[in-house]
């Protein structure tokens, strides 16, 4: 499970089970783009269906999505796969309420600026805080 504020931070530990070792080589997604979309996403949620971390980068054009528990301070990548489909997928969780969006990186004038987005219904938990 997701503890502290270790979502955003590349663990020296990333684990990956064998459904995402499967789902990589279906998608031909190497663990380099996997670690660059940890290490760099573009936008990153919380699904509190799941209590996991949804990572977004890119591949070929298309959404790179990976999805992480962190536990122990490791990751452990749960699945990930590539869509053209990325915003679609987006907001329907998002409108749905499954996904919280915990951060969205934009350019602006060559410089990286790091937004934080917080929830404010009482009804979610913040997953920067579960124990």
């Amino acid at each position: 499970m997701a503890q502290g504020s270790e979502a955003g931070v590349v663990s020296s530990v990333i684990h990956y089970t064998e459904h995402a070792e499967i789902r990589m080589r279906g998608y031909c997604i190497s663990r380099e783009e996997v670690e660059d979309t940890l290490r760099s996403p573009l936008r990153l949620f919380f699904d509190i269906g799941s209590n996991r971390y949804v990572a977004i980068g890119t591949k070929n054009g298309h959404g790179l999505v990976v999805v992480y528990e962190v536990a122990h301070g490791e990751k452990v990548i749960v699945t990930t796969y590539h869509t053209s489909k990325v915003d679609k997928i987006i907001r329907a969780k998002l409108s749905s309420g499954r996904w919280i969006e915990l951060w969205m990186r934009k350019s602006l004038l060559g410089t990286t600026l790091t937004l934080i987005f917080s929830t404010s219904s009482s009804q979610r938990r913040n997953p920067l805080m579960l124990t």
